[in-house]
């Protein structure tokens, strides 16, 4: 609940006042009545004209401040509550102003300020209902905010946790499929490497096998065929014949040395 405009009202018996002040008043009641009307442009410059003529300063000053906050414009409604409620000799009015300043920073968002304006309205006026409902809603808005918040933080936490998670699980696949990588290369090194090794022994196996062969082939009597046989047992019998034709002759030279020598 806002605090409503300050009026002014015209009594008969009234101690006489300047033309100044007549305009100033006069201001002032236009600008109410184009409030009431809901014509707050209208309101707004009678009220910034009786404010500036001086004299019913903290009624044109509070009624603008009422001006802005309908008009939405919180950050100039915030200024000339503050004003009044750090200015005014009248601690009712200090009281209204904290009020207002209350509702303005509530429209504004600023939960926090608009308690601390409820509680100093308090602090002057602990009597009034209106300013102690308006605290219980403005406490009830900041919990349900910091609760939202509080939310929203471990949602978002969640979200957090869920995505290293999720990064988590990547990095451990990656590391499986890299380990996996690594092993069947190793594998296939390993393979590689065991048929080189084989590759070399069959290699050396071969060169001792061939060795071998040509040794054995070395000892072993080389195969002829029958005609070769042949040919070469007439050889050996041309030559056994021969042998001994020379020792017949050598035999018969001998025998006939002796009978010829003369004893």
């Amino acid at each position: 609940m806002m605090r409503p405009v300050f009026h002014i009202v015209f009594c008969a018996l009234v101690i006489p006042i300047t033309a100044w002040g007549q305009n100033a008043k006069f201001d002032l009641n236009r600008g109410n009545d184009a409030y009431e009307e809901k014509d707050y442009e209208k309101a707004e410059t009678n009220f910034r004209k009786a404010l500036n003529k001086g004299q019913y300063k903290e009624e044109a000053r509070f009624n603008l401040g009422n001006t802005m906050l309908r008009n939405k414009k919180l950050n100039e409604a915030i200024t000339e509550y503050r004003k009044i409620a750090n200015e005014s000799p009248d601690k009712m009015r200090r009281a209204d102003a904290y009020h207002n300043l209350g509702n303005a920073y509530l429209q504004n968002q600023k939960i926090k300020e608009a308690i601390e304006a409820y509680k100093n309205s308090l602090r002057i006026d602990p009597k009034d209902n209106d300013t102690r409902y308006n605290l219980a809603v403005a406490q009830k808005l900041l919990n349900q905010q910091q609760q939202q918040n509080q939310d929203q933080n471990k949602d978002q936490n969640q979200d957090k946790n869920q995505d290293q998670q999720k990064q988590d699980q990547q990095q451990n696949k990656n590391k499986d499929q890299q380990d996996q990588q690594d092993q069947q290369n190793k594998e296939n090194q390993e393979n590689k490497e065991n048929e080189q090794k084989e590759d070399s022994k069959n290699k050396e196996n071969e060169e001792g096998d061939k060795e071998k062969e040509e040794r054995e082939a070395e000892a072993r009597p080389a195969k002829i065929s029958k005609e070769d046989a042949e040919r070469m047992l007439e050889m050996m019998q041309d030559e056994e014949q021969a042998v001994q034709d020379k020792l017949k002759k050598k035999k018969a030279k001998k025998k006939s040395s002796k009978i010829e020598k003369d004893w």
